[in-house]
């Protein structure tokens, strides 16, 4: 399902960008794709834990991860056209920190409020897992509410002057992207290292389980502190980047994931893990909002929206290689352990392929 979703989100994406560029209707296709997240999510609160309703629950599933994800192109578009150069750096870092954060602090109310508590709460029926259901509304308006400002306050880029058809136009787009130096070498490194990450959070618990037999209450602190750390080194991050030092911020984050990771792998104490994966989350967040920050840079200003349509696409279109990667290791050392070598791996490549880009 999530598979499925990544691979429409890569294909749809550049086109919605492009969509969007043509028309003038950034801002439009943002409040659209969240009320479309807003409303598939909130229709998983009808999905009741019985077999009849699986496919209902895939279909919305897919509309909510696919609606979510595509509003990333006209939000990191609006970011670009809503805030000055100079302070684009800044701009990202405070986003993806009140990211994380806002993401620990839903987890905490709805943990503590909802699914925790033994006693019946807002007359939910827990043997439907309406305590679990509810979360899913509860995610939607949260969503909303923060992105109001974005939807109220913004401002809208002018439409590109249509000469040629979609299609051409497009086409267009994609001669105009390689014709941006080095942008198509850094979509591919960021594709990898991108992977590696995803893989990272997908089975960083899985992990701890697995090899260090952390309990679901360590799991659930291990995943608050990791996002935590993340959400601090994107504020950081964000106030130390600037257009001439994006990539040597990546460089820096990815070396230091490596490092970290590599201790991880082959420490055998339990509390040697938790330090240091604990302290992966500093690199993770400048790493992501850097990133941004360089394509920012460097986008011509009629395609912004077409070519983050191929920066989310670099993002997801090869998103099953690191959870693949890491089921083959595993089977080839017999080891849980090893397992995690396939972010190593993913993250070791993406360095090396930014290493050829001359910023």
């Amino acid at each position: 399902m999530t598979s499925f979703s990544a691979l429409l989100i890569a294909i749809l994406s550049p086109l919605f960008g492009k969509f969007a560029d043509r028309n003038g209707s950034t801002l439009s296709l943002l409040r659209y794709s969240i009320i479309l997240t807003f409303i598939s999510t909130c229709g998983l609160w009808f999905i009741e834990p019985k077999l009849e309703f699986l496919y209902l629950a895939i279909i919305l599933s897919i509309f909510s991860i696919f609606f979510s994800e595509i509003s990333f192109v006209f939000y990191n578009s609006l970011m670009v056209f809503n805030f000055r150069e100079e302070s684009l750096g800044k701009v990202s870092g405070i986003g993806w920190g009140f990211g994380y954060f806002g993401a620990i602090i839903s987890l905490i109310l709805v943990l503590y409020f909802l699914i925790l508590p033994e006693e019946k709460i807002f007359d939910l029926d827990k043997s439907m897992y309406e305590h679990v259901r509810i979360t899913m509304p509860l995610a939607s308006i949260w969503l909303l509410v923060f992105s109001l400002p974005i939807m109220i306050f913004f401002s809208n880029p002018k439409p590109v002057q249509k000469k040629d058809s979609f299609i051409k136009d497009f086409i267009d787009t994609i001669t105009i992207a390689k014709q941006v130096p080095n942008l198509l070498k850094f979509l591919f490194a960021r594709m990898l290292y991108n992977d590696g990450l995803i893989t990272l959070f997908a089975f960083g618990g899985i992990f701890a389980a697995k090899v260090f037999y952390f309990t679901q209450t360590e799991i659930l602190i291990f995943a608050i502190i990791l996002n935590i750390t993340s959400g601090l080194g994107a504020f950081i991050g964000g106030f130390l980047n600037n257009r001439s030092n994006s990539i040597i911020i990546i460089k820096i984050s990815l070396i230091l994931i490596i490092i970290i990771g590599l201790i991880c792998i082959f420490t055998t104490n339990k509390t040697v893990f938790w330090i240091f994966a604990s302290f992966i989350g500093f690199f993770v967040g400048p790493c992501q909002s850097a990133s941004r920050v360089w394509i920012s840079h460097i986008i011509p200003k009629k395609s912004r929206n077409s070519i983050f349509g191929f920066y989310t696409m670099s993002g997801k279109i090869t998103s099953f290689i690191g959870p693949l990667l890491y089921g083959w290791i595993i089977l080839l050392s017999g080891t849980e352990k090893y397992g995690m070598f396939s972010v190593i791996i993913l993250i070791g490549l993406g360095y090396l392929f930014l290493q050829t880009i001359n910023d």
